[in-house]
């Protein structure tokens, strides 16, 4: 004898409702290509051979097997959640995009995608990105992107996205070494737990930042400039200035590292650094403010030089900064832990670090071979003077 089920007809019918509205509430399309072109009003495009409907409640999903990798948004559509992923690069195109609804959603993998629409956040945007993926668009609206995912995501539209930037991990990288047109054009603050890399082609071209704060790395390329506004620029992470100009007061435990280009304090404004190294070529901008670098303790070399406009060195920390490259910093410089000017290799400009100093720790002067000189306007403190190599 079969026993009696344990659901009566209409509680069973009401559990079959309350299981299914989740899966109704997501307008589901998935793309096959096998329309004949490739536009996304195509109803032989898709699955089912009904065109997604553009609406905050539309999922429209890219994958295999598909006959067509290039699918164009022939006119503008709305949708919630977009998916791509399979082996073979996708390359959408065509007319905007506006991303809206209940947590609206990218998400990709497989393998490096790009999306060339216009997007429009009318709410926050979640980005998951397991593999590569390039927004060649236009980013506009004041709602919020949230990047995740070990991919790199890479933004080269302008205007790009104004609203809050949060990387939570893996990579963003604004620009591809081509000039961004456009000054302004990341207004935004970022949370950066990732690395944010900014390249930004030629001189001339702006980044600009509304602040940057988190645990991640700052990388900067490419002969442009990235700009500060407003105060809020206190991370954690490694900065790393490969070429270029990076303006900005910035408040940082990691190390700077300048390969290339300039770092400038902003005009009169106060910059910290766990330590500083650096490359000869580059150039320190004190710009009439203060640079506070060593408090993580280590011991690095710095190569480059310092402009013209003076300002504030402090070197904290119990480790060694030794600075060689010439002409040196001409401003008031501190020091705490162990200052050494020169390696013992040719200074040969006199005059290179003419401003008083204040040494409560260590000043080594190694300036090589006799006829090199380096000029102290002034010395005090409780620290100690040591001076090696033959110059005066």
């Amino acid at each position: 004898m079969i026993g009696r089920l344990p659901f009566r007809r209409k509680e069973l019918a009401a559990l079959m409702v309350t299981l299914w509205i989740p899966g109704a509430s997501m307008a589901q399309t998935v793309w096959n290509g096998g329309g004949g072109d490739s536009n996304w009003s195509t109803g032989a495009n898709w699955v089912g051979s009904a065109a997604p409907p553009s609406s905050n409640t539309s999922f429209v999903q890219f994958g295999l097997p598909s006959v067509n990798f290039t699918p164009n948004a022939d006119s503008p559509w709305t949708l919630n959640r977009l998916d791509i992923s399979g082996a073979t690069s996708y390359a959408l195109t065509g007319s905007t995009l506006t991303f809206s609804g209940t947590l609206p959603q990218i998400n990709t993998g497989g393998a490096a995608h790009s999306i060339a629409n216009d997007l429009i956040l009318a709410a926050t945007l979640g980005l998951t990105n397991s593999t590569d993926v390039s927004l060649t668009g236009a980013i506009t609206g004041a709602s919020s992107l949230n990047k995740s995912g070990v991919g790199t995501l890479t933004l080269s539209g302008a205007p790009l996205n104004t609203g809050t930037t949060t990387i939570s991990t893996g990579t963003l990288q604004i620009g591809t070494g081509a000039p961004l047109a456009v000054s302004g054009n990341f207004g935004g603050a970022v949370v950066n737990n990732g690395t944010l890399v900014v390249d930004n082609g030629a001189a001339g071209n702006f980044v600009v930042l509304a602040g940057l704060t988190g645990t991640g790395s700052l990388i900067k390329n490419g002969g442009g400039t990235l700009n500060a506004i407003g105060p809020d620029w206190n991370y954690s992470g490694n900065t790393t200035l490969n070429a270029g100009i990076i303006d900005a007061p910035i408040i940082s435990t990691g190390r700077l590292t300048v390969n290339g280009g300039i770092f400038r304090n902003n005009l009169l404004s106060s910059s910290s650094f766990g330590s500083l190294a650096g490359s000869a070529g580059t150039t320190i901008d004190l710009n009439g403010g203060t640079l506070t670098v060593g408090g993580d303790n280590s011991s690095t070399t710095y190569s480059g030089t310092f402009s013209a406009i003076p300002g504030n060195l402090v070197k904290a920390g119990t480790g060694t900064l030794i600075l060689e490259g010439a002409p040196l910093h001409t401003g008031t410089t501190t020091i705490n832990g162990t200052l050494q000017i020169g390696t013992g290799a040719p200074l040969a400009v006199s005059g290179n670090f003419g401003g008083a100093v204040v040494n409560n720790g260590t000043l080594v002067v190694d300036n090589g071979a006799a006829g090199n000189f380096v000029v102290l306007a002034g010395l005090t403190g409780t620290g100690s003077l040591i001076k090696n190599g033959g110059g005066t």
